[in-house]
């Protein structure tokens, strides 16, 4: 089995070195070629931040227990950094569609954004549960400053997501809060002015210091007694509501936590593309592939000539 490998190898290594110079020529042609290519390609540089997502979504969490690198709290800042809201705000800020070129009068020119956008800034998670965002672009400075602008997106977006449902419990309680401070004070005010009217019937203490009372006038007037009656179970009811009312209000200017920013994006002066090394070798694998195929060709081709001429 080793020997007929062994054969061909030999064949093939024959077959090279009894055309060297043709694959000489065409690999010295190609390499020229790849570099002066290279060199007039337009230069792109890459700019990397690195975060670090919090153990938990509560402050008070995140100060007893300041660990970072939470898997699921990682995915879910992947998600949120592959959204439209992401896109869209960082294509207004950079003008991305002037940058690519794009003409907007093609009703294909979002998907040629997106398709832009996610070929050239990347996001993924490591192997340390942290979250690496590039950039990359034919200006070294733009590179750094959409890293940034996309670190700096992260916080807001998450803190209006994780507080919407908050907004409307907000919106809800407060409706219903004012409603109840509206009564009560309707009924403060008509017990004050029958208060005025009628004198002080027998009512608690409480009542009394609150809306206070001349002992001097006494009577018995049922109405006011009912008012004030109402007045007390409107003032629990008023109560429970003011509770839920500011704790919701609280939870909603209570700051939530923020990524840790580990490195920013800078300016880097080192280019990542294009890279001769890369082209140089490409070139030359593909010429040689060539040039064996159009040699072996050949070859096959001066085969059947001569047999046809034979025959």
């Amino acid at each position: 089995m080793k020997e007929p490998q062994k054969n061909e190898l030999l064949q093939i290594i024959k077959f090279i070195y009894n055309h060297h110079k043709i694959y000489l020529k065409a690999i010295i042609i190609t390499i020229i070629l790849s570099v002066l290519v290279t060199f007039l390609l337009p230069k792109k540089y890459r700019s990397t931040g690195i975060i670090f997502p919090t153990f938990s979504n509560s402050l008070e969490d995140t100060y007893n227990n300041p660990m970072f690198g939470y898997d699921v709290e990682a995915d879910r800042i992947l998600q949120l950094l592959q959204s439209q809201e992401v896109q869209d705000s960082i294509n207004a800020k950079f003008n991305l569609v002037n940058y690519y070129e794009l003409d907007t009068l093609d009703e294909r020119w979002r998907d040629e954004l997106r398709k832009e956008f996610f070929a050239n800034i990347n996001f993924s998670k490591t192997p340390f549960m942290s979250i690496e965002i590039s950039a990359r672009t034919k200006d070294p400075q733009l590179s750094a400053n959409i890293v940034n602008a996309i670190i700096g997106l992260i916080d807001p977006i998450r803190n209006r997501i994780l507080k919407q449902n908050i907004i409307v419990a907000h919106n809800s309680i407060s409706k219903e809060y004012r409603m109840q401070k509206n009564n009560l004070d309707s009924l403060v005010n008509l017990i004050k002015t029958m208060r005025d009217e009628y004198g002080n019937p027998a009512i608690s203490l409480l009542a009394n210091q609150e809306f206070n009372f001349d002992n001097k006038k006494m009577g018995n007037n049922t109405l006011l007694e009912e008012k004030i009656d109402k007045y007390l179970l409107q003032k629990v009811i008023y109560n429970d509501i003011k509770v839920k009312y500011e704790r919701v209000k609280t939870q909603l200017e209570r700051p939530l936590p923020g990524v840790y920013i580990i490195n920013q994006g800078v300016k880097s002066s080192k280019k990542i593309s294009p890279s001769y090394l890369v082209n140089v070798s490409v070139i030359t694998i593909l010429t040689i592939i060539i040039v064996s195929l159009v040699l072996v060709l050949k070859l096959k081709l001066k085969g059947i000539d001569a047999y046809l001429k034979n025959d």
